[in-house]
Order: structure tokens, then sequence, then C-alpha cells
């Protein structure tokens, strides 16, 4: 049976991962975070400052960031981004193979001369 960790001790389960942290003063840092004390003070690493206007965001690195405990306001580990990229790659992927099977499916059907199909397909 595992022990359950309360206050600051919880972080200690997002070392070396990549963590969105918000402070009271409304500044964003995303990195990684790499170190929690009892304070909850935190070292992000390969951070940038994650700047919001509307719907849209801007990045500027940052490097290596200390946060004093005592100011940070929201603190999370941050998958969106990532699973976002993979379903964008597998969407990809998935045109590309209806794109080839219907180009298969057409030469199948047609019966028309193969190279002029891989012509077409090297021009897309």
């Amino acid at each position: 049976m595992a022990t359950e960790l309360f206050g600051v001790a919880n972080l200690l389960d997002e070392l070396d991962k990549r963590v969105i942290c918000t402070l009271r003063d409304g500044i964003t840092f995303v990195g990684v975070l790499r170190t929690v004390d009892e304070f909850g003070n935190i070292v992000l690493h390969n951070a940038v400052e994650r700047i919001t206007i509307d719907r849209q965001y801007g990045e500027q690195d940052r490097g290596i960031v200390l946060v004093r405990g005592d100011n940070i306001s929201m603190l999370g580990e941050l998958v969106r981004e990532f699973i976002f990229f993979f379903i964008m790659m597998s969407l990809s992927m998935m045109i590309v193979c209806c794109i080839f099977f219907f180009c298969f499916l057409f030469i199948v059907v047609s019966n028309i001369n193969l190279s002029l199909v891989v012509i077409v397909v090297l021009i897309l």
C-alpha cells in the first residue's frame, strides 16, 4: 500500500516532468520541474515565460527559473501540448494513408498506366 504524501511533498511526483506554473501576479512559466524544497520553492529548467493575449500566446526563453513558493498560485503537469501534437501527427498520417489508398483503388479500378499515377503522386 502506497503512502499518501501531504503538502509540498505531493510535488515530488512531478519531478522531471514538464509543468506549467502560474504566479500570483499572472506571470506563467512552462518548464521542467527539477527540484522543490519544504517551502514550496521550485526550480524550472528550460523554462519559458508564456505571454497570453486572448486565446493566443507567445513564449520568451528564460532558462533556469527559481520561483518562490509563496508566489505560486497554480502548478500542474503539462500534458495537453503533447497529446495535441500526437493527435495532429495521427491525423496527418491518416490523411496520407487515405490518399495512397484512394490512389491504389483508382489504379485497380481504372487499369491506367502505373507510371502516370506515380508522377501525379510525386507532384502532390
